[in-house]
């Protein structure tokens, strides 16, 4: 489902950049990139790597990208450094996403290590819980949460590996420890919103579950779309990422509700949680916590409206494209 509007967002593109005259005239591009793009993707994601695949596929949208650029292109090319020169820098910059790659595929595929980092877990037991109009969330234990296979602490750990290849070339220099200080400093600053906003997304999603409002809101889906409903899916994952501008936030508020819709429709959930973080990938486009970030730093700030309404046929297109491939599968 991600290839599939990653490849209709490569045409997307490229109709806004010339039309149809540019769609047709970078097709084969747009096929190889995003057919690359997709595959790693899928490829990661299908044996574990999912932490990875997004990142991975982008990687090698990138190189694909530059090799075709290269034999394609008629322009005069930049001077550049030395061979040696180039080479070095070049393996420096992509030294942290080396380790990172590494690092997750030691972690993850490796049962050894996996199964050693795999013993340090938080676990939590929870009481019978009953609202007042009878809803009951029954006794169990809350998600099991291991800490040092995490994505977070392959990150983390990534994060602090990078920085030290970064201080041993000098790159902080001349002072490793203060640039240090401000590194940390500067992520605590700019985590303390996000981190916020995630808080509070999970927790009124956690009420609504355990309230009985999922249960709910999944039955009145249920009864007035009915079988229509994967055609509606995608758009409820991009409603979600427009009103909070993430598509983490959208598949934490509308996750729990498209699982418990499809159980009532006896539909695939699998596919129908593909459809759903699928249109959250694509609804940030237009999001407007998105598009201010994209005007302010391109120097159209006032323009935003202008923005998201050209963007709004394309990002519909695409969604609808998403709806009708869900509703084929899903027969």
């Amino acid at each position: 489902m991600l290839a599939l509007a990653g490849l209709a967002g490569g045409v997307s593109v490229a109709h806004i950049a010339d039309g149809w005259k540019g769609v047709w005239r970078n097709a084969m591009t747009l096929v190889v990139v995003g057919a690359v793009m997709g595959s790693v993707q899928w490829a990661l994601a299908v044996i574990g790597l999912w932490t990875i695949a997004t990142f991975s596929a982008g990687l090698a949208g990138i190189g694909v990208g530059v090799m075709l650029t290269r034999r394609r292109s008629t322009l005069t090319p930049l001077p550049s450094p030395s061979e040696g020169e180039g080479s070095k820098e070049l393996a420096l910059s992509l030294a942290a996403c080396a380790i990172l790659v590494v690092l997750a595929i030691v972690v993850l595929v490796v049962p050894s290590v996996y199964a050693a980092l795999g013993h340090v877990v938080i676990h939590v037991d929870f009481p019978q819980a009953q609202t007042a109009t009878g809803h009951v969330t029954p006794a169990g234990p809350g998600r099991t949460i291991s800490l040092l296979n995490h994505t977070g602490a392959i990150l983390a750990t990534a994060s602090l590996l990078a920085f030290g290849v970064y201080s041993a070339a000098g790159r902080y220099a001349p002072n490793a420890r203060s640039a240090g200080a401000r590194i940390l400093s500067t992520m605590l600053r700019k985590l303390a919103e996000p981190t916020a906003g995630i808080v509070t997304m999970v927790s009124m999603a956690t009420m609504m579950s355990h309230a009985g409002m999922t249960d709910v809101l999944a039955g009145g889906l249920a009864s007035s779309v009915g079988a229509a409903f994967p055609l509606v899916s995608p758009l409820i994952g991009a409603l979600g990422a427009f009103m909070t501008g993430s598509n983490t936030n959208s598949n934490v508020v509308f996750v729990m509700l498209q699982m418990r819709t499809a159980d009532l429709l006896r539909l695939s959930v699998p596919l129908i949680l593909a459809s759903q973080t699928t249109g959250a990938a694509v609804g940030p486009v237009i999001s407007p916590a998105k598009v201010v970030v994209g005007c302010s730093s391109t120097e159209q700030t006032g323009r935003e409206g202008i923005v998201m309404r050209a963007m709004l046929p394309y990002i519909l297109a695409i969604l609808m494209l998403i709806g009708a491939v869900t509703f084929a599968v899903a027969r």
